[in-house]
């Protein structure tokens, strides 16, 4: 059915199919988003097809009776009731109050701030925890002016391993001073045993 978005003369009654078409040439103007208007005009749909033969099909009758004509469309879809009528209901309340927004008076008609408008096309900005996980997958940079250590491993048996990076320039003072380091870290540490502390009293004698 063809229905002109502009029904009979302003303030005229209008059938509820008059509303759905202005709501879609709408999204077809760029008004508001199209897929918007597509979920609030079928919303209209569903509910207005709950109409009776003997009820009237003015766009006022539709929105004073939305809740009963919910409560039918629940009624015949017993597997969507509850948020999806109500959330259907909101959607068809939209584009019949809007319509009469503009139907009293349609030169000074503006969509308010809240109703979903075409966004600007361009990239969407990197959330920091994306951007985040872009870095530390990214190769390292080698022609940066600080370059990474190479690490060696000291494999212990089980699996397990000691995996450490070793500067330039490394002397044998500061080799026992992490020796006597990685000493402290182990779980059995304790320097009361005479046989540790014999490892540090060689420290003392050289």
């Amino acid at each position: 059915m063809n229905v002109d978005p502009n029904p009979g003369s302003v303030n005229s009654p209008a059938s509820w199919e008059a509303v759905e078409s202005w709501i879609l040439s709408k999204g077809e103007s760029g008004e508001i988003v199209p897929k918007t208007a597509q979920l609030k005009a079928g919303a209209l749909r569903l509910f207005a097809a709950m109409l009776r033969e003997d009820e009237p099909t003015s766009a006022e009758y539709v929105l004073e009776n939305l809740p009963e004509l919910a409560r039918r469309w629940a009624n015949k879809n017993p597997g969507k009731q509850g948020e999806t009528a109500r959330t259907y209901q909101g959607r068809a309340r939209w584009g019949l109050e809007l319509w009469l927004q503009w139907n009293a008076d349609p030169v000074r008609f503006r969509f308010p701030d809240a109703v979903e408008r075409p966004k600007t096309v361009g990239p969407k900005p990197e959330s920091s925890k994306r951007a985040k996980a872009r870095e530390e997958e990214a190769p390292a940079n080698d022609s940066g002016p600080a370059t990474k250590k190479p690490f060696r491993s000291f494999p212990l048996g089980d699996g397990r391993e000691v995996v450490f990076s070793v500067p330039e320039g490394l002397t044998m003072r500061e080799v026992k001073k992490f020796i006597f380091h990685i000493l402290t870290l182990a779980s059995d540490f304790d320097p009361s045993e005479p046989s540790q502390s014999q490892l540090f009293a060689l420290a003392r004698r050289d």
